[in-house]
């Protein structure tokens, strides 16, 4: 068997399902080369199969030399050598250097193969594919022109092939890149009235889109594009989460919006974007619109217009959920072109509408985006900060309170916050430095005991005892007791709270003569002896109070020996020359009379006796008249402190 005919019985092999048809018309015959095709051979699966995509394009070149050979085999091995040609140079053209020189050799091959199968074999049956391949095949090549005619020739020629809708598209890219936009249009059209699920669909109404717009036809372009956006973003009339997105929608999606926005922008501005929304109804991804217009004047440094449009959005539909995280970008937008009191105005409007006494807050507080509440924190924040600031540099008391407001404002939404402690103390020190004395106490109180591990909580305990003492100054003396009152109880709270503050002595000291003469001599006790409690850090001048309202609390109770153990502590503690060492003397004196009268009356002369006998110790120089001076009224005498 000579080369020719081994070639020949290879290809026929190979190609022996497209033969059948030819076969089936012949006669019987004894036994040809056809037989082969129905007989078996042993394999060795252990062997790799390698496919050598050139080595099989030369054989099916070798076939084509035979003459005579049939002509529909003939034709499918045009076809097979155009195929594995024109891959062959696709995949060198991805190469460098040679493999380039290489890749275009292989294409004109392939083009070569094609158009002659097409001129011998005019009925071939799958011309239509012969045809997709051939204009691919001049795409590849760079020949445009001859391109674009084969594919005007597959879609008019071919209506009904599958290949139609790409072939289309490829004409309607072609017609755009020469700036032909309504051949363009025309040839995307055609692509949509194919079929919805075509897989070219959307980048079609995509491209026809752009085509309209090209044409100044933005009424047109805007719908195409709103179209598209209703196909990619809408199912069962509701917005698409965005995680349900493949990459390539959410590419089509971000450059459909940049598309409809540079439309917008071209014309004018928000306006345009709203005439084009009128007539079709709420879309669910209209925020997105605005806010890709916004993005667009932001980009281009026209702040105050993407501002602007930003906070379009939230009059337009006030109860979107993203209306005001676009309010809060148009605060971001005047602010960077330098619109001062434009961002005080968007962040008024953002917590006003938004914040937690609004009706936004209140029909979604079991869904509220977290991103709503972290801006409305931060907006309210800055609004106090920014009048705080101008209260301290001299402004007048609008200023100040306007801070308080939005001071206020923050707390009451969000008092669990971490800035609370803080932001609580902040408002306490503005109120005290507007003498609200009263006021800045409570809020004072609020920061030191509403919140664990406040870093400030020990100051703040102890300015609301500083503002208590200057608002009773202020008040009429009618209301001062109950104030007084309110002081005390703060005074004990903030000595339990940080029994360690370095005032904690002072101030139970002040309490405890408070207590003391409010007549509240139980308490008044028992602050005094957690004043000596305290040891060394309670000071000479705190434990001299202590004893003082000890001695004269027990003297009052009756309870003698411990009033006279306490006003000997208390002259021991007196300097020699104090003026009130004789009264304390005097009543120390009085208090072992009166435990001397108790044994007399109970029947103890003797113990009775030893008692009086003491009074003389206890105040040598005037023995005769303790009795007498120990009626003088308590508070006739001068606390030392």
């Amino acid at each position: 068997m000579n080369v020719r005919v081994a070639v020949a019985v290879a290809v026929f092999v190979l190609l022996a399902p497209w033969s059948q048809a030819v076969e089936a018309g012949r006669k019987a015959a004894p036994p040809t080369l056809k037989d082969l095709a129905a007989r078996s051979a042993p394999v060795d699966r252990t062997q790799a199969v390698s496919a050598d995509p050139a080595q099989a394009a030369r054989s099916y070149e070798d076939f084509l030399r035979i003459e005579g050979s049939d002509p529909a085999l003939r034709a499918q091995a045009l076809r097979r050598v155009g195929d594995l040609r024109l891959a062959a140079g696709d995949a060198l053209r991805a190469q460098e250097g040679v493999a380039v020189e290489q890749a275009a050799v292989a294409t004109n091959d392939a083009i070569a193969a094609y158009r002659r199968l097409l001129e011998e074999y005019p009925d071939y049956p799958a011309t239509d594919a012969v045809l997709y391949q051939l204009a691919r095949a001049y795409e590849s090549a760079g020949e445009g022109a001859e391109a674009l005619a084969t594919l005007d020739r597959l879609v008019t020629r071919y209506p009904g092939t599958v290949h139609y809708d790409e072939a289309q598209f490829r004409r309607g890219e072609t017609f755009f890149s020469a700036q032909r936009y309504a051949d363009a249009e025309r040839a995307y059209a055609a692509v949509l009235a194919r079929s919805p699920s075509s897989d070219f669909y959307e980048q079609a109404l995509y491209k026809q889109a752009w085509s309209q717009f090209k044409q100044s036809r933005n009424e047109e372009s805007s719908a195409s594009f709103l179209s598209l956006l209703d196909r990619l973003l809408v199912a069962d009339g509701r917005l698409r989460p965005a995680a349900q997105l493949s990459r390539p929608e959410q590419e089509l999606t971000e450059d459909t919006l940049r598309a409809l926005s540079i439309m917008f922008a071209s014309t004018d501005g928000v306006d345009s974007l709203q005439a084009a929304l009128a007539g079709r109804g709420k879309a669910p991804y209209e925020s997105q619109l605005y806010g890709a217009l916004g993005d667009l004047y932001v980009e281009k440094e026209r702040f105050q217009d993407g501002a602007e449009v930003y906070r379009a959005f939230a009059r337009r539909q006030p109860m979107d959920a993203e209306a005001p995280l676009l309010l809060s970008r148009s605060a971001e937008a005047y602010a960077k072109g330098g619109f001062t009191a434009l961002v005080l105005d968007a962040k008024r409007e953002l917590v006003q509408s938004y914040g937690p006494r609004s009706a936004y807050w209140q029909a979604h507080a079991t869904d509220l985006d977290p991103r709503i509440s972290t801006a409305v924190q931060a907006n309210l924040l800055d609004l106090a900060r920014h009048h705080h600031a101008l209260a301290q540099k001299g402004g007048d008391a609008s200023e100040r309170d306007a801070a308080v407001h939005w001071y206020r404002e923050y707390l009451d939404g969000f008092n669990s916050t971490a800035d609370a402690p803080a932001t609580r103390l902040l408002l306490a020190d503005l109120l005290f430095d507007g003498a609200r004395f009263g006021e800045a106490a409570a809020e004072y109180e609020l920061a030191a005991y509403s919140y664990a591990s406040a870093p400030d909580a020990g100051r703040a305990g102890y300015a609301a005892l500083v503002a208590y003492d200057k608002a009773e100054a202020l008040l009429p003396v009618a209301e001062r007791p109950a104030l007084r009152l309110r002081a005390i109880d703060s005074s004990l709270l903030f000595a339990s709270t940080f029994p360690n503050h370095v005032e904690t002595p002072a101030v139970l000291t002040r309490t405890t003569k408070a207590l003391f003469d409010a007549g509240d001599r139980e308490r008044a006790e028992a602050v005094a002896q957690q004043v000596l409690a305290l040891g060394a850090r309670a000071d000479a001048d705190q434990q001299r109070v202590a004893w003082t309202v000890l001695a004269h609390t027990y003297f009052d109770s009756a309870r003698y020996a411990e009033a006279e153990k306490a006003y000997g502590e208390l002259a021991a503690r007196l300097p020699a020359n104090d003026p009130q060492l004789a009264e304390i003397t005097e009543r120390r004196a009085a208090a072992v009379y009166r435990q001397a009268e108790a044994r007399q009356a109970a029947g103890d002369v003797n113990g009775a006796v030893e008692e009086f006998l003491r009074v003389a110790t206890v105040a040598p120089q005037s023995p005769a008249i303790p009795l007498r001076r120990a009626t003088k009224p308590i508070s006739s005498i001068v606390f030392p402190y």
